[in-house]
């Protein structure tokens, strides 16, 4: 459903249910869950309880990120997805199941190098992101700061329960601040890594 679609919906819910809404004290629309891609995009997240699956990131809802229990500093989080999300790439289209990037990680490239004479796995990997980077910069397709009460809800709660008191604190004191200056720093390296601004 296209997000323009669902924005329209839950606004229909929140005049249909008005009396709901004002008792609870939370509207429809700020319930949703998902990472906004351009003026009409959007994509739920994989099922892992880790801000990796709504970052800023060009590729989500493939695990091309890091999605352990972990809560870092914004900058340092983008450029450890990043790495992952080259890595998945590499091996994904290497046909190799994710499950088994242990071992395929280190290996695939040494057998293509010194098998079939392809060097360079990992760099074809990361440029390949770049031209997704760009075509979705040429689409209108870029990540968005969220939009959702619930996904700023969501990065608060995982700041404090994956023990990051300085983000906690700050989400505390002001969320929707707290959430922007997040998203921002983290897409701000994003671009920088990627060489796309």
């Amino acid at each position: 459903m296209p997000r323009e679609a669902l924005e329209t919906l839950l606004k229909i819910l929140d005049i249909m249910y008005a009396d709901r809404v004002a008792s609870k004290k939370i509207k429809f629309s700020d319930l949703p869950v998902y990472a906004v891609f351009g003026e009409n995009g959007h994509i739920s997240p994989n099922y892992y309880w880790t801000p990796g699956l709504v970052a800023p990131l060009y590729v989500l809802g493939k695990y091309w990120t890091v999605y352990s229990g972990v809560f870092m500093e914004p900058e340092e989080f983008a450029v450890k997805s990043l790495d992952r999300a080259f890595y998945e790439l590499m091996i994904e289209n290497l046909g190799v199941c994710r499950f088994h990037r242990g071992w395929a990680e280190k290996t695939m490239p040494v057998i293509l190098e010194k098998y079939y004479g392809i060097p360079g796995a990992l760099d074809r990997a990361k440029k390949t992101y770049i031209q997704i980077a760009k075509y979705q910069k040429l689409a209108g397709a870029t990540p968005k700061m969220w939009d959702s009460k619930r996904i700023v809800e969501f990065m608060a709660k995982a700041a404090e329960e994956y023990g990051n008191s300085k983000w906690a604190e700050l989400f505390k004191k002001d969320m929707y601040a707290a959430a922007e200056e997040w998203w921002t720093r983290f897409y701000r390296k994003v671009e920088e890594v990627l060489g796309v601004q």
